[in-house]
């Protein structure tokens, strides 16, 4: 029983030192250059190029659900997400869940 607790104590010890320092690694390397919205894209949305995010966007109006005419200039200083997409395309349901996990995410006043 002795030398069983001579390697056993020590191996415990090394073990929980190996799963601290794995924690600590993995938290400190998360999201470091990887954009929270990226990160939440998955399927075809994972492929979504944001290099030109933050870039102007285009001045042509738009209607928006309530029959307001709008701009992008409108939602200045917000985060805002164009999909364009049709409920008759298999690829634009599958979609969806992705832009619902999006939405609870990061679905607020400047979302």
């Amino acid at each position: 029983m002795d030398r069983f607790l001579r390697i056993a104590i020590p191996t415990m010890f090394a073990g929980i030192a190996l799963a601290l320092l794995y924690a600590v690694f993995s938290a400190s390397s998360k999201g470091s250059n990887r954009d929270p919205v990226a990160k939440l894209a998955t399927g075809q949305l994972a492929k979504l190029d944001l290099s030109d995010r933050g870039a102007a966007g285009a001045t042509a109006p738009f209607v928006d659900i309530d029959g307001n005419s709008l701009t992008l200039q409108d939602f200045q200083g917000q985060s805002i997400l164009i999909n364009f997409w049709a409920t008759w395309r298999g690829p634009c349901e599958r979609e969806l869940p992705s832009l619902a996990a999006l939405e609870r995410s990061r679905g607020d006043e400047d979302f």
